[in-house]
């Protein structure tokens, strides 16, 4: 099961807390809200929740949101348990040591950091 939960800080900046099953059963759902949230806001952040289960399709939807922010000038974070991100983007091998053309924020959400 999906958990989101949407905080707006103001009218041009939001914080979407995601939980629980953020794999290709559930990813259309926070595909749809992350979309909406596009048109609404500058500047987004997804906030993973302890005890959350992810697979490619979460990466793959955090990168492309990433990317599509960034060419928008609005900028966009992954922020929360990234370990449990990290800990899939390792395995698949998508881990990066600096972000990718588009990263104009110094935000990419697959950089690895501090965890």
């Amino acid at each position: 099961m999906l958990d989101m939960k949407l905080e707006k800080t103001d009218e041009s900046t939001a914080r979407l807390n995601v939980g629980g099953d953020l794999t290709v059963v559930n990813i259309s759902s926070l595909y749809g809200k992350i979309c909406d949230l596009y048109k609404e806001v500058d500047e987004l952040s997804v906030n993973i929740q302890d005890d959350t289960s992810i697979d490619l399709t979460f990466i793959q939807l955090m990168c492309a949101s990433h990317r599509a922010f960034s060419q928008a000038d609005k900028k966009f974070y992954v922020s929360g348990n990234k370990g449990c991100l990290f800990s899939k983007t390792d395995e698949v091998g998508y881990t990066r040591h600096k972000g990718c053309e588009f990263d104009k924020h110094c935000t990419c959400a697959l950089v690895k950091k501090e965890v």
